[in-house]
């Protein structure tokens, strides 16, 4: 999967959210390399479901050397 995002798709870096209570998705994103980077706040009403879900990042560079 990243391969390809990175690879064909050429991008540079991957960005995911996470609910804090579903830890069989962290789990999986954790075992591809992507690390916690943060948390949701501050988004308005409208959206504020997402408020305190995890963010998760990786870089093309984080990518390569893993």
């Amino acid at each position: 999967m990243l391969e390809y995002y990175f690879k064909q798709l050429g991008l540079s870096k991957l960005i995911g959210a996470v609910h804090p209570e579903n830890n069989a998705s962290i789990r999986v994103i954790e075992k591809l390399g992507l690390k916690r980077v943060g948390t949701i706040s501050g988004l308005s009403e409208e959206h504020s479901s997402y408020n305190g879900e995890y963010l998760y990042s990786i870089g093309v560079e984080d990518y390569v050397k893993r």
